[in-house]
């Protein structure tokens, strides 16, 4: 998947010269135990096909919000590796030290407005005063909005995600979980992940569903998409609520699922908005500010719902 992702969404010169069949995660023993919180396990090398190894730091904890201290936070990540590196390698030195390059997945529907680079942080100074200054850039994969419908892009993990974000209705999703399967047939642990990441970008979207339950595979999520959601969406139109889906849908995906009738609009989507956060409440992951901030519920409201269910 590392792979994929640099041949087909890296547009930089260099990525050729890097000799994928020696892709590597980098284990404790590289970084060492508790080297940057949630960073550990998401660090990879490559060679270049001349020998010499460059880093791959891959930003896994998906941004929902573009962060105006990226550059800094990424260039601190990197200094740390680098320095992680000449502690666990004595024979590092001035010009032997690998490049790094940080990649960051994005999520959110918002565009990207954070600087890609840390040059961008800075006012007007003096020209030669600028070479004082912390450089680092880094890649952004803005899932929302990535080019990935090319059929050269088919089987591109990548890709894949980025068309599922982007899905508009359930037959796209339905269509787009049968390709995931298709590809992740012979990697069961990495179709777990996605079957998971899945299943939590549904329940995030306000798709009706038991999504926070635990599934294993990708053929888990496809079928509670094809025989579960158009049930409650049926159920929903009964009681008048379809209206509400179609908005907790536009929020998520970018267009509702159905239309109902305009009387059920306003009553739909509070039930909407209600239903979310009482899962989240319920997953225990999550304070009540930032489920308020989910779902656009007031913060009384949440804890209201909160304290009704023994929270």
């Amino acid at each position: 998947m590392v792979a994929s992702l640099l041949r087909d969404f890296v547009r930089e010169p260099f990525v050729p010269e890097m000799d994928m069949g020696t892709l590597e995660r980098l284990s404790g023993e590289y970084v060492g135990k508790g080297f940057v919180k949630g960073f550990s396990d998401t660090v990879w090398r490559v060679r270049w096909r001349k020998r010499e190894w460059c880093y791959v730091a891959l930003l896994l904890e998906f941004q929902s919000k573009p962060d105006p201290l990226m550059p800094f936070r990424l260039a601190s990540y990197t200094l740390q590796l680098l320095l992680r590196l000449a502690k666990e390698d004595k024979n590092l030195r001035a010009g032997r030290f690998p490049a790094v390059l940080p990649i960051v997945f994005y999520t959110g529907d918002a565009l990207w407005n954070a600087p890609l680079n840390t040059s961008d942080m800075f006012g007007p100074l003096p020209a030669a005063l600028g070479e004082y200054l912390v450089r680092q850039k880094y890649v952004l994969i803005d899932l929302c909005r990535l080019d990935a419908g090319g059929p050269e892009l088919r089987d591109s993990l990548t890709a894949l995600m980025a068309r599922f974000r982007q899905a508009k209705t359930i037959e796209e999703i339905e269509a787009i979980l049968e390709d995931m399967a298709r590809v992740l047939k012979d990697y069961p642990e990495l179709q777990k992940v996605f079957a998971q990441w899945a299943a939590m970008s549904l329940f995030y979207s306000g798709v009706p569903g038991n999504w926070d339950r635990q599934v294993n595979t990708i053929e888990e999520v496809r079928n509670m998409v094809r025989f579960d959601v158009p049930r409650w969406q049926e159920q929903w139109r009964a009681e008048g609520m379809a209206a509400g889906l179609a908005q907790g849908m536009a929020q998520g995906m970018a267009e509702g699922m159905a239309k109902g009738h305009a009387e059920g609009r306003d009553e739909g989507r509070a039930e909407n908005q209600r239903a979310t956060a009482l899962q989240l409440v319920k997953m225990g992951r999550f304070t009540l500010e930032d489920i308020a901030e989910i779902t656009s519920l007031s913060l009384d409201d949440v804890r209201a719902i909160a304290a009704e269910n023994g929270r």
